[in-house]
């Protein structure tokens, strides 16, 4: 057991080096090539099936519903679900998995035989050694997906870009800092989420793929019950349960869909729960009862690296808080090879 603090160490240390991880992988040659066969694929077809599982299919969901505001007929599935049941006659296809190793994706490997593209971060892995793309900076030893999800995202980006998306990859190592700088709302914010019994994360758009990431890592952390839930949905009967053994987390970006999520956040507010913005500050201001963890003003494309970022932070102070080591699991592994 006396290896238990270093891998909290390493939790921290991986979750630091995320700006440096995502300069590399958006100025990695060898992967921009390979996005390239990607994109001309995608351009061929007018579509692309992208799969993973955990935070690899987290980050998925942000591509998907990036590439549909480009017109491509993008759709992300989990992994687990196309092994065992019929495949959606979609291609290209797009496997992403962090280790290259989960069982989902080694089935699927199988199953497709080498008819589907791949995003790794481990070259020596199964997906690896079937020719995906690398993303640079090795294998992530910390458990919970920190370093993973951001640089899987930032190849992803480079993918949407290619594909007509507006958004600014080259800014997106600079948009991390903040983010890992000191944030004044994050004491407050764990005060106000103490007592839960439940955490909800909440978000729409680019958001609501980020908020099941958010929703995944509390849990692996903090082993409170978290669960995402797209913040219209949340309207449409879950809103019944809000109080205050039940807190929010509602993550939100500049434009009309941020707004509504953040008028929703004090509607939960005023029903008892304990409820977190994690975003930009509001210029009307928030509720008093709405605690706020405040980052520099962006849009969607632009917010989901810095948000999960701030996430991580939150949710390593809430471990903390509640005696656990974060990043120690005692169920889980990094590497899930059993269905």
């Amino acid at each position: 057991m006396a290896d238990l603090p270093d891998l909290g160490a390493e939790l921290l240390h991986e979750m630091t080096r995320q700006p440096e991880a995502v300069a590399r992988t958006v100025e990695d040659a060898a992967l921009g090539r390979y996005l390239g066969r990607v994109a001309d694929a995608v351009r061929t077809s007018g579509e692309l099936l992208v799969t993973g599982m955990g935070g690899s299919f987290h980050a998925g969901l942000v591509l998907a519903r990036m590439l549909r505001a480009c017109g491509v007929r993008a759709w992300a599935l989990p992994s687990s679900e196309l092994a065992h049941y019929d495949v959606p006659a979609v291609w290209p296809r797009l496997l992403l998995s962090q280790s290259g190793a989960s069982i989902e994706i080694t089935r699927l490997l199988e199953r497709w035989q080498g008819d589907a593209f791949g995003l790794t971060l481990d070259p020596d892995s199964p997906l690896g050694q079937a020719g995906a793309g690398v993303v640079p900076g090795g294998p992530e030893r910390a458990y919970a997906a920190t370093r993973s999800f951001t640089t899987t995202v930032a190849a992803l980006y480079r993918l949407a870009a290619e594909l007509g998306a507006e958004v600014d990859v080259g800014g997106l190592a600079a948009s991390l800092v903040p983010a890992l700088a000191p944030l004044p709302g994050l004491e407050p914010a764990l005060a106000q989420l103490e007592g839960a019994d439940a955490v909800f994360v909440t978000g729409r758009g680019l958001l609501h793929g980020l908020a099941e990431y958010v929703a995944l890592l509390l849990m692996e952390l903090t082993r409170l019950p978290c669960a995402p839930l797209e913040a219209a949905q949340f309207r449409h009967g879950p809103v019944e349960a809000a109080g205050e053994r039940l807190a929010a987390v509602a993550l939100v970006a500049q434009g009309e869909p941020g707004r509504l999520v953040r008028r929703f956040a004090s509607v939960l507010a005023a029903a008892g729960s304990p409820t977190l913005v994690l975003g930009a500050r509001d210029d009307a201001g928030e509720a008093d009862e709405v605690a706020t963890v405040a980052l520099p003003a962006a849009g969607e494309a632009a917010a989901v690296l810095p948000l999960a970022v701030a996430a991580q932070r939150l949710g390593v102070l809430m471990a903390e808080a509640r005696g656990i080591v974060p990043g120690v699991p005692l169920r889980s592994g990094k590497v899930t090879r059993e269905e």
